[in-house]
C-alpha cells in the first residue's frame, strides 16, 4: 500500500490521506488527528460506497452533511470491498457506520456487509445505516428494508428521508458528548 498525507490549510484538526492497493480502489480519506475513540472531542462517522457501486457524489454529500452536523467523518469512497470496510471500522472504532448506494444493489449487497460488521463484537453496538438508491424498482421496498434490518442495520433511509437521518446525527452526537463527560455510554440505535 502506498499512503500519500496532505494537511489541509482548512482544518488544523485533519489531514487528507490519499491510499491505493491492488486489492481496493484508489480513495481520498479524511482522518481525524484528536486521538482515539475515547479522546474525540468529535463524534467520527464512517461512511462508504458498496462493493459494486461506483458512485462518489453521494459519498461526498453524505460527508459534508454529517461533518455539518459537527462530526470526523472517514470517507472510505466507493465500490469498498466488504472485508476492507470491516477491516477499516474495526480499526477507527467509528460512533456511526453510514452507508450510502445509487446504483440500485443497496437491498442485496447491503446484507452482507451488515452480516459481515455484526460479526465483530467490537462494533455489534456501533450505529449502521444505509441509505439512497437501494433497490431497482424505484420505490422504497419494505420487505427489503426489514431484511436489512434484520441483518443489522439500525435504520434504512430508502425514502430519501434526511430529516429523520439528521435527528439521528444530532441525537448520537450529544450522546458522545454526555459519554466524553462520564455520564452516559454511546449505545446502538434501534
Amino acid at each position: 500500500m502506498s499512503r500519500v498525507e496532505i494537511a489541509t490549510s482548512t482544518s488544523s484538526s485533519s489531514r487528507v490521506s490519499i491510499s491505493s492497493t491492488n486489492s481496493s480502489p484508489q480513495g481520498v480519506r479524511r482522518t481525524p488527528q484528536s486521538g482515539d475513540r475515547g479522546g474525540r472531542p468529535r463524534p467520527l462517522a464512517l461512511v462508504s460506497g458498496l462493493p459494486s457501486d461506483s458512485h462518489t457524489w453521494n459519498l461526498l454529500y453524505l460527508e459534508l452533511l454529517i461533518e455539518e452536523a459537527g462530526w470526523d467523518v472517514v470517507n472510505l469512497g466507493c465500490c469498498v470491498p466488504v472485508p476492507l470496510l470491516a477491516s477499516e471500522a474495526l480499526s477507527l472504532r467509528p460512533e456511526l457506520v453510514a452507508l450510502s448506494s445509487v446504483n440500485g444493489h443497496g437491498y442485496q449487497e447491503g446484507v452482507r456487509v451488515a452480516e459481515r460488521l455484526r460479526a465483530e463484537q467490537v462494533l455489534g453496538r456501533v450505529p449502521l445505516v444505509i441509505g439512497g438508491k437501494l433497490g431497482l424498482v424505484g420505490r422504497p421496498d419494505a420487505a427489503a428494508a426489514q431484511r436489512l434490518r434484520s441483518a443489522g442495520f439500525d435504520d434504512v433511509y430508502d425514502d430519501e428521508n434526511l430529516r429523520r437521518f439528521t435527528g439521528l446525527l444530532r441525537a448520537l452526537h450529544r450522546a458522545h458528548g454526555r459519554a466524553r463527560s462520564g455520564s452516559e455510554t454511546v449505545r446502538r440505535c434501534g
